[in-house]
């Protein structure tokens, strides 16, 4: 793992010739909600890609209801893959959506809260480990081309030291042949 000068999606050289080999990731809830931080600048750049996510999140849901119960609790641990060609027909890269949260801030009425910070570290490694099992069946003779970006996921919002999420890297990654970038904060 290389920690990058790197601050803005926008800075990340990456084409759209590389973009089935480029994976930006970023840990999400499981409501479909982009609404702080690099989430909400993914949803401002890449409305394609939001949309996808949410309607994943929302899928089977009555309209104007938020995923609950058995639902969130299939989801949650999961990862959300978004392939390029469905980000923007120019994306220079795939969005990987790490759901390691049910939802985020206070629960309220039919709104699932922020997890508790065990909770959402065991749901990160879950992530983690189906991000690693998609990016086999991408193709194992692919993987040293494979690059990921991401931010220090979990360290913002869900308000968990970078540190914990980033041992769980190394640790479901360890032996992988790919590239990980952590943009780091100016």
């Amino acid at each position: 793992m290389f920690h990058s000068p790197i601050t803005s999606i926008a800075s990340i050289p990456a084409s759209p010739d590389t973009a089935t080999t480029t994976f930006f990731l970023h840990a999400t809830n499981c409501l479909g909600v982009w609404g702080t931080g690099i989430a909400k600048a993914l949803k401002e750049q890449f409305p394609a890609a939001f949309e996808a996510d949410m309607q994943s999140c929302h899928r089977g849901c009555l309209p104007g209801k938020h995923p609950s119960g058995e639902k969130l609790d299939n989801l949650v641990g999961t990862c959300h893959l978004i392939p390029s060609n469905a980000v923007s027909n120019a994306a220079p890269f795939s969005i990987v959506c790490l759901r390691t949260s049910r939802g985020y801030g206070r629960q309220t009425k039919g709104r699932a809260g922020l997890d508790r910070k065990d909770d959402v570290l065991g749901q990160t490694r879950l992530a983690l480990q189906d991000f690693r099992a998609q990016l086999a069946r991408l193709g194992m003779e692919r993987q040293k081309d494979f690059v990921v970006w991401s931010p220090r996921i979990n360290s913002g919002g869900f308000h968990i030291p970078w540190e914990r999420t980033e041992e769980l890297i190394e640790e479901v990654f360890k032996g992988w042949e790919g590239t990980w970038f952590v943009m780091t904060p100016l």
